[in-house]
């Protein structure tokens, strides 16, 4: 069904992104090592990599980066339970608990011999290791790139909801730099698919709505599956207003949530960010439009490559996009917070 609140895991309950779905298939046929899936929040990202995963019959695991502050610990986790599937009596946390992560140094020194000693455990067996929220592991990316230098029978897939800081994992300072990788992107709906989504998941309910009452979610939800999905969910039981209406008081819960967040690492220019919201609330802006709006607002002059600093930020964490029109919000709801 498309309306479940909870990330799909079967072909048949995931609509659309068929082209991105037949791209990771084909990468982890052909083994790739490294692939990374990109798009905002709420665009379908989590879906994808379960549908792809649930396919698979060989050793296997899917975790979430928000469980596994270190990267040691989840690369631990993920091979304790890829080593179960194929030999359940190799303890493989022994020989990496002597590798330190920490925030100011990474040693390495035994893990590349121990990492070789799981490969070959692996014998004619290739594993996948999903990780969702990959950008919130500290030291991960490290770890990754070891794996990739050192063995031979395993690939990564891995995910984020920061755009920004996933693109982190491969600059020219960071460990993976250099490593291949293959790129996934997916991106919200069109309105007409956003259309076409609604009307199939009310067809799979045995219920049918005004063509206006689908045009007008479609409208103040863009095309964000996860909202999308939510709005579907809610007209089971409720007329399209009070849909509406509930959906907006916990998306704006929730994107207040978020974006506190991301304004509580922004020491002094809090401000900015907020004015650059309430600036967009309206519509993209050029950056030259977006700039004199915020300037007005906060009746300060701003330097060209500090507010260029303001928008790469947001960018990253997922909260604005460049369009053909100028800078836009990329979650529509977001005018909702102020």
């Amino acid at each position: 069904m498309y309306f479940t609140l909870s990330p799909k895991e079967r072909e048949e309950d995931f609509y659309n992104y068929r082209e991105q779905l037949s791209q990771l298939y084909r990468y982890l046929n052909e083994k790739e090592k490294l692939i990374v899936i990109k798009g905002i929040r709420r665009v379908g990202k989590t879906s994808l990599m379960k549908v792809a995963y649930n396919k698979l019959s060989s050793p296997k695991v899917f975790l979430d980066g928000r469980e596994y502050p270190y990267g040691m610990s989840l690369i631990n986790a993920a091979f304790e339970k890829i080593l179960a599937q194929v030999d359940p009596t190799y303890q493989v946390f022994e020989y990496l608990s002597s590798v330190e992560i920490g925030p100011f140094s990474l040693s390495l020194s035994t893990v590349p011999s121990t990492l070789k000693e799981i490969d070959n455990r692996l014998s004619k067996s290739h594993a996948y290791i999903f990780i969702d929220e990959a950008h919130m592991v500290e030291g991960l990316d490290a770890l990754i790139a070891v794996c990739y230098d050192w063995m031979s029978r395993v690939s990564f897939v891995i995910s984020g909801s920061e755009v920004g800081l996933m693109e982190n994992f491969f600059t020219p300072t960071a460990p993976l730099f250099g490593r291949a990788r293959m790129e996934i992107t997916l991106h919200p709906l069109s309105p007409e698919s956003a259309v076409e989504f609604l009307r199939l998941g009310f067809a799979q309910m045995g219920k049918e709505f005004k063509d206006k009452e689908i045009s007008s979610a479609v409208e103040n939800l863009d095309g964000l599956m996860g909202w999308l999905t939510y709005y579907g969910y809610l007209r089971r039981d409720m007329p399209h207003e009070k849909a509406l209406e509930k959906l907006k008081g916990d998306a704006k819960l929730l994107l207040a949530a978020e974006f506190s967040k991301f304004l509580s690492k922004q020491r002094g220019e809090k401000q900015r960010y907020m004015e650059i919201v309430k600036c967009l609330r309206r519509g993209p802006l050029s950056w030259k439009r977006l700039k004199e709006s915020v300037e007005f607002a906060l009746k300060k002059r701003i330097s060209p490559s500090r507010f260029n600093g303001y928008l790469k930020k947001m960018e990253a964490s997922s909260f604005l996009v460049e369009t053909n029109e100028g800078y836009a919000l990329a979650d529509p709801l977001m005018k909702l917070l102020f």
